[in-house]
Order: C-alpha cells, then sequence, then structure tokens
C-alpha cells in the first residue's frame, strides 16, 4: 500500500514539474515584447509567436513587388519559398499578419494594418474602401470606390475582428464581471461611450496576455 502511494506521489510531482516547465516557456507582454520576424498565416500563429514563413514577398495590386514594408499597401498575394525549395504563392485570404522589424502588421481590407498597443483587447484603426453605387438617369448607373477609416477591436481570446462599437465592446468588457459592473453603473450612455477607451485599458491591466518565449 505504502509503495502505491509512493508511485502515485511520483506520479503526481511529474506532472506538476512538467506543467511548471510549460508555466515557465510563456511571458507576460510587455511593450519591450520581441515578436519573432515572418508572416503568421493565422492568429494562433501570432498568439503563439510562432510565424510560418520567415522569408517572403509582398506583390501590391500592380504587380510590383514591395522591397521595404509599409504601411496601406495594396495586396494582391504573397510569394515565399518552401521547405522544398519550391515557390510558392499565398492570396489574401491565406495571410493573417506579418511582424516586421518589430512592428505587427495584420492583413484586413487589402492592405496591412499595424496594431501598436497590444492586449486582451486590441484597438485599431483600418482603412476601407468601399464600393458606391452612384449614377443618374443620364449617365446611367456607375461605381464610385471612397476610403473610410473605422476603428476596430481584435479579441485576443478569440481572434475575432469586431468594431469598436459600444455593444461589441461591451461584449468582450462582460468577461471581467466586476470591471463590467462598475462600467455599467456609469449614469448615461453617453458618459459611459467616452469612458470605453479608459476602461479598454483597465481591461487589458487587470488581463494581461502571455506570450510563448523561445
Amino acid at each position: 500500500m505504502k509503495k502505491q502511494n509512493y508511485y502515485i506521489f511520483f506520479f503526481v510531482l511529474i506532472v506538476y514539474s512538467c506543467n511548471l516547465q510549460s508555466q515557465g516557456n510563456f511571458v507576460k507582454y510587455t511593450f519591450d515584447f520581441e515578436f519573432e520576424e515572418g508572416l503568421y498565416q493565422t492568429f494562433d500563429e501570432f498568439k503563439n509567436n510562432s510565424p510560418s514563413i520567415k522569408s517572403y514577398i509582398i506583390v501590391k495590386k500592380n504587380d510590383a513587388f514591395l522591397e521595404q514594408f509599409q504601411e496601406k499597401v495594396s495586396v494582391k498575394r504573397v510569394e515565399y519559398i518552401d521547405s522544398d525549395r519550391k515557390q510558392r504563392s499565398l492570396s489574401r485570404k491565406e495571410v493573417w499578419g506579418v511582424c516586421s522589424d518589430g512592428k505587427v502588421y495584420i492583413l484586413i481590407n487589402r492592405s496591412f494594418q499595424r496594431i501598436d498597443k497590444i492586449g486582451s483587447m486590441i484597438y485599431f484603426t483600418a482603412q476601407l474602401e468601399p464600393e458606391y453605387v452612384a449614377g443618374s438617369a443620364r449617365s446611367g448607373p456607375g461605381t464610385v470606390t471612397g476610403v473610410s477609416t473605422v476603428g476596430c477591436l481584435l479579441d485576443f481570446q478569440t481572434g475575432e475582428i469586431l468594431s469598436y462599437s459600444y455593444k461589441d465592446f461591451l461584449t468582450v468588457l462582460e468577461r471581467d464581471g466586476e470591471l463590467y459592473n462598475e462600467f455599467i453603473s456609469i449614469k448615461g450612455k453617453k458618459k459611459r461611450k467616452h469612458k470605453m477607451f479608459s476602461y479598454m485599458r483597465k481591461y487589458n491591466e487587470r488581463n494581461p496576455i502571455f506570450f510563448p518565449s523561445f
């Protein structure tokens, strides 16, 4: 009986040690955290700080190659050489984002948008290019392309991109019950909207995120 208890204790000790070792590979995110350089095909690759493609070339809309990374470039595709030294091509839909010169960019609506302040709730702006149908009785229907800048939220828990709206903000904030109750106790929806940025900061401080460290 004592021998059996010894084996059980030894097994639990091994599991506990493995858990400690696993936790030790993760570090709390701070602004000076260094992301791995490369291209993320999925959000999980970004979340795990593990870009699957280290060397790549961004092809712009006019088929020109982008030699130096820039923001707001209209992306057509991404080319890279795989492990078998074969040239591969990715469409925009197969790319989540990149880390270039320590900066993280997310590919959304045909262009890369930089995300600066990373946390459990990430705010960033995106330039969208919606198409508006315009016309007249004389000229008939036509298409006019416009550009607008909108605020977005990236939910670090799910990877979902939300609009920076009161409703979507609350869907993330409510995970922290205490902070959520404090926020909705502010009288007046207009006042609460003005407090969204400050409560986003509080939420990120109370709910830190962790990245694998290699």
